[in-house]
């Protein structure tokens, strides 16, 4: 081992860097940590953007998800609105708005959640009430009270539901 050579904690040898000669190895050194800080730079910047485009996506997102939950009650009073028309005429241009309302909530990712028919399900269901039907299997859905909507994926609002229990689980 020469005096030059520095043992690391791990016994490896690594050189000690040797000083700049001459104002060309001067400028070359300081060229490679400008270039070195322009790298990390410009990684810092290209990471600061993504935070604020993922930031600014779960904001909107999360406005989104507000103005949602608040038009909820509104379409389930049209919907009561629509199944209580008589007149025909009336009743098909409302079908029609609200065909149209329920496409642009679809196009924003609004799902409605299945319920009638289906096995329960806790994550999406409400259960509110439960009935006694032997002619529906156990843990059915036998009644939709109140429809329940996803956004993307996550639950906003579950289904409020009746489920068919068995008359031994009813006591």
């Amino acid at each position: 081992m020469t005096e030059k050579d520095v043992l690391t904690p791990e016994g490896q040898e690594l050189p000690q860097e040797t000083p700049p000669e001459g104002p060309e190895q001067k400028l070359q050194q300081e060229l490679e940590n400008l270039q070195a800080n322009y790298t990390r730079l410009a990684a810092d910047f290209d990471n600061y953007r993504k935070r604020t485009q993922r930031q600014t996506q779960e904001v909107v997102s999360r406005a989104n998800e507000n103005l949602l939950c608040q038009l909820l009650p509104v379409l389930d009073n049209f919907c009561i609105a629509l199944e209580s028309l008589s007149n025909q005429s009336v009743h098909k241009g409302m079908t029609m708005i609200y065909d149209q309302l329920m496409g642009a909530l679809e196009a924003e990712g609004v799902k409605v959640i299945e319920a009638l028919g289906c096995s329960f399900d806790p994550m999406v269901h409400e259960a509110v009430a439960h009935a006694q039907c032997p002619e529906h299997p156990d843990n059915t859905i036998v009644e939709e009270l109140r429809k329940g909507y996803m956004l993307g994926g996550k639950v906003i609002r579950p289904a409020a539901v009746k489920v068919n229990i068995k008359k031994e689980d009813a006591k």
